[in-house]
């Protein structure tokens, strides 16, 4: 029988000491562990986001359904402060999905997330979200987020996706693809690249300055793209100008030709570029796994370094 570690939770203090600077910045840059908690596809709007006078911790957008998530975090025991800004920045914000998040929930705070699921529009949902860190022996401590109050059917709603996701041949063929090619990937040196959900992204690796390196398929070829998600739009785009004050230098290194797409009206900007396969060919499925691999590799190799240095000067400005 293999010897067990034992498992302990860490104070939360030791981890993350100040929750602007440092909790909201990790959820930021891991947002998805927090989309996987919940049950939704989440991607980042904005932080710090003013709602009047105040200034909501995280704004974000329930991909597969289009709708407004906020999200509202601390790091000590929940307050009647906490509990009416998060009312208020529901209201100003006119959010579909309002995310409580401390690591330790007082019973009547508890119980009014349970009376606004019970007592609102069946369409806002409302959760209570414990934060731990979670350490195992000597192990580098983990996240871990434990729902305490959830919509009304919640659980019956998210297997209910989950299976018509598991039903559609072209979700279960993007869960296939994308399982063997992290699982390739985090042998190749990325073992942050997981198994994904079936959704049609796979991040393979992040970076510094908000960037992170990311598979996707589409029906006729695979693209390879650094994408830059800062906490907001502007500072996304100048993140994006001053990496391509170095495109000639950072092509050379890659030794591809490519994208470099901005779009004004795109929070993330992005730098790809993409591998002719047909799905219904296995040599060339295998083909283009090794090559979003090689590629992710060199995208690494020529943008880091680059990305580090807009991160340490602590501006984006060209």
């Amino acid at each position: 029988m293999k010897e067990l570690g034992r498992l302990r939770i860490v104070n939360v203090r030791d981890v993350w000491a100040l929750e602007p600077q440092h909790f909201s910045a990790w959820l930021a840059e891991n947002i998805e562990q927090l989309g996987h908690a919940i049950g939704i596809e989440l991607e980042l709007r904005g932080r710090e986001v003013g709602v009047g006078s105040f200034s909501l911790d995280m704004l974000a957008h329930d991909v597969d359904r289009n709708r407004i998530v906020i999200v509202e975090n601390q790091l000590g025991k929940t307050d009647h402060d906490h509990l009416g800004k998060l009312v208020t920045y529901a209201a100003g914000t006119k959010a579909d999905v309002i995310v409580w998040i401390a690591p330790e929930f007082r019973e009547e705070h508890r119980a009014a997330i349970d009376w606004l699921n019970n007592n609102t529009d069946q369409s806002k949902e409302f959760f209570a979200i414990e934060i731990q860190a979670l350490q195992i022996d000597d192990s580098r401590p983990a996240a871990n987020f434990r729902l305490v109050s959830f919509p009304n059917d919640w659980q019956k709603i998210i297997t209910a996706s989950s299976q018509r996701k598991a039903n559609d041949s072209g979700s279960a063929f993007f869960l296939e693809y994308y399982s063997e090619l992290s699982a390739a990937a985090r042998l190749a040196g990325f073992p942050r690249a997981q198994a994904p959900s079936g959704q049609a992204e796979l991040v393979l690796d992040r970076l510094a300055a908000g960037a992170y390196i990311a598979a996707a398929f589409s029906r006729t070829q695979l693209t390879l793209g650094l994408f830059i998600a800062r906490n907001n739009a502007l500072e996304n785009r100048r993140v994006y100008e001053h990496l391509r004050l170095g495109e000639h230098e950072i092509s050379a290194k890659i030794g591809l030709d490519l994208i470099w797409d901005l779009k004004e009206d795109r929070i993330r900007q992005q730098i790809w570029t993409a591998f002719q396969v047909d799905r219904a060919d296995p040599e060339q499925l295998l083909a283009s796994q090794r090559w979003a691999i090689e590629t992710a590799t060199r995208f690494k190799a020529a943008f880091e370094p680059r990305l580090k240095a807009i991160l340490q000067t602590g501006s984006a400005d060209p």
